[in-house]
């Protein structure tokens, strides 16, 4: 499962937390192929009915989840669904569940209407029966609307990463599969031919956000210290293999790029490179 924000949260403190903790990355231009997009509930109540009907279209698809999170207006959500967000006055009673339960001093809001589902035992629901947490489905092919009112960010969560992991993949799943998820031996097959100079390119072209090798030729000749240990023959050769076996395009790297450093052991260092070069 992967995590994009929307770029409005991806420049916020919350969203700093989904991406120290879930990897989360920004959406960017275009909407991910597959995955859970997460937007706040203020921005996606604040779109225009065209942009709301694009958000429609990207998870009629399966594989696709968009989830809102707070803050929220406390009004009905959108025309499409009966839902609406209301404050709520005193904290629930526990579920059950790590990550409601971890949150529960700090919802100030439950989401009323009958519209979609809200699983119980995924503790979408407090033992009062009210909503913390809803999503619907247009039918059973495509992916998933989601909304909770859990503050999913919360310092009440540093400890738990995996236990959120865990919360989100189990209402992702209700999103069905994509054909790349079939298809993914043949991306693993893809990502074991890569050698570690192919993943030192790969976090070069990450951090630097290009394709083009002149970019990172030039980092190194007006670094202070060599950036990387190969000559400019091997760094464009290296490239071009990249763009071939699909890890690269025009702007950068592809999902299939983002996704074989994300399952590498060099994740966490493209991270922080990308930071200081920013």
């Amino acid at each position: 499962m992967k995590i994009f924000l929307d770029n409005t949260l991806a420049d916020h403190r919350r969203g700093r937390f989904f991406a120290t903790h879930l990897d989360a990355i920004p959406v960017g231009e275009q909407p991910p192929q597959a995955g859970v997009v997460m937007m706040t509930g203020s921005r996606y109540q604040g779109l225009d009915a065209e942009s709301k009907a694009g958000w429609r279209t990207w998870f009629s698809r399966s594989g696709r989840t968009l989830l809102l999170v707070p803050p929220f207006e406390p009004r009905r959500l959108c025309d499409t669904l009966d839902w609406e967000l209301v404050y709520r006055n005193e904290a629930p009673a526990p579920s059950g569940i790590s990550v409601p339960d971890r949150l529960r001093e700090e919802v100030s809001f439950e989401i009323t209407g009958q519209a979609g589902e809200a699983d119980k035992a995924e503790g979408h629901r407090w033992p009062d029966g009210s909503v913390n947490t809803r999503y619907a489905k247009q039918h059973s092919g495509t992916g998933v609307f989601a909304v909770t009112c859990l503050p999913l960010w919360s310092i009440s969560l540093l400890d738990k990463a995996a236990d959120l992991d865990g919360w989100l993949r189990a209402l992702h799943e209700h999103a069905g599969k994509t054909a790349a998820d079939d298809n993914a031996g043949v991306v693993d097959s893809k990502q074991a031919a890569l050698s570690r100079m192919d993943y030192g390119l790969l976090v070069a072209l990450y951090a630097w956000q290009t394709s083009d090798p002149d970019v990172l030729i030039r980092a190194n000749e007006t670094s202070p210290v060599p950036l990387f240990w190969f000559d400019e023959d091997t760094l464009v050769k290296g490239v071009s293999t990249l763009r071939e076996m699909g890890f690269l395009g025009d702007s950068g790297l592809t999902e299939r790029g983002v996704v074989a450093l994300q399952r590498s052991p060099f994740w966490g260092y493209a991270i922080g490179l990308r930071e200081e070069v920013a």
